[in-house]
């Protein structure tokens, strides 16, 4: 991609992605044993996976099957421990940042919500609505909608988001 007053690059770099799913690319693991035997086991993981439905059984019986098997076992049998540590570590940050996405999300939608009301007051008061009459109107609180229309009366300039955040403030 090129961008005006960007300089052109003097390198470009063309990268081969390659499968290491268990049981693709039988040329590159008959060439590397260690990839092979990682490929073995992350696959156990996902079968174990989806078979226990926990992780923490899912990695346990992976590790135990792999050191079973004599796959991985320079590694799984002296790190045991550190590994299934990494591995629950893993798992658990996926499910950290889901939560996360969908907390965000929620919020989102809140504060959406929060700054229509917003614009709805915006608009009944510059119609001459009392505070009363707009919480009526909107089925909402009244010491919300006061609140909103103080924060309006004050300063009429600021933007909607500006009287969401003012109003986080005060609420607190």
């Amino acid at each position: 991609m090129e961008n005006p007053g960007e300089k052109e690059s003097c390198l470009e770099l063309t990268v081969r992605v390659l499968n290491i799913n268990h049981g693709r690319n039988q040329e590159l693991m008959a060439g590397c044993r260690k990839l092979e035997e990682y490929s073995c086991f992350v696959a156990k993981l996902k079968e174990y996976q989806k078979k226990y439905g926990s992780t923490k059984e899912a990695v346990d019986a992976s590790v135990s099957y792999c050191i079973g098997h004599g796959i991985l076992t320079d590694i799984l049998i002296p790190l045991s421990a550190e590994v299934k540590k990494m591995l629950l570590t893993e798992y658990n940050e996926k499910k950290v940042m889901a939560w996360l996405k969908k907390e965000a999300r929620e919020e989102g939608r809140i504060e959406g919500g929060n700054q229509k009301v917003i614009s709805l007051v915006r608009k009944k008061v510059t119609k001459g609505k009392s505070p009363e009459e707009i919480a009526e109107m909107l089925e909402e609180d009244i010491a919300l909608i006061r609140e909103i229309c103080d924060i309006l009366k004050h300063h009429p300039e600021w933007s909607d988001s500006r009287v969401y955040e003012e109003l986080k403030t005060v609420k607190q």
